[in-house]
């Protein structure tokens, strides 16, 4: 169980699956590499849409045990599950312009802003507040930690109906969440959200170049050191 994978397990995606009978997985991609604008980030994984789709993705920056694997791949479905659910109250909304991204960039605003202003915290931990009390990463944690706790003290079964039978309470049909950042954050976020996706795909075009630039340094770095 606690070999490094190079991937993930199928029967795990198969249990995830079964945790989430109420997510589209038509539309999901999970795969290993984590995008440009979040490579220096202390993020390991990630759900995210894609530019102009309602496709979206699960991200990891590399594969690991496979407890962990499952563990992450859990609370980012959580995620997924926020988005489709928020699509509902927003259909029309795509790629980075969708009401998952204007509510979690909302409460990240809203909450910035008060370990700021009220709680009087320095930038650092002002971001980590704002992260930590999100309540779209509250679910998922919270979701997140009843199943951890479950898998590391059972044996998930071969027979995957019957882990799923016996664990009823870890199934997920749909998300919680049902606030809304205050309203100057929520605008303010809408606003951003659009900005991003008419800007997203240049910026990608100009990170590709510079990536493609920059490898031939990267590798003669690496040879002179060797």
């Amino acid at each position: 169980m606690d070999k490094r994978s190079k991937s993930i397990d199928n029967n795990d995606k198969i249990l995830i699956e079964g945790l989430f009978p109420g997510v589209n997985w038509q539309r999901v991609v999970i795969k290993c590499g984590m995008p440009w604008y979040l490579k220096k980030s202390f993020a390991t994984a990630a759900a995210l849409p894609n530019n102009y789709s309602k496709t979206l993705k699960i991200v990891y920056r590399e594969y690991n045990s496979r407890i962990i694997m499952l563990d992450t791949l859990f609370h980012e479905t959580i995620h997924i599950q926020q988005y489709q659910n928020l699509d509902k109250k927003f259909p029309l909304g795509i790629g980075f312009f969708r009401a998952f991204m204007m509510h979690y960039l909302g409460w990240t605003l809203a909450l910035f802003v008060k370990g700021i202003f009220i709680k009087k915290l320095s930038i650092k931990k002002a971001f980590d507040f704002a992260y930590t009390e999100n309540p779209l990463e509250k679910e998922a944690y919270g979701r997140g930690s009843v199943f951890f706790q479950t898998i590391i003290s059972k044996n998930i079964a071969e027979d995957l109906t019957i882990f799923l039978n016996e664990n009823p309470e870890l199934i997920v049909s749909k998300s919680d969440y049902d606030e809304r950042p205050p309203q100057w954050a929520f605008i303010t976020a809408i606003l951003l959200c659009l900005i991003i996706f008419i800007t997203k795909p240049i910026i990608d075009f100009f990170a590709f170049l510079l990536e493609k630039i920059q490898t031939p340094f990267k590798k003669n770095a690496k040879n002179v050191k060797q």
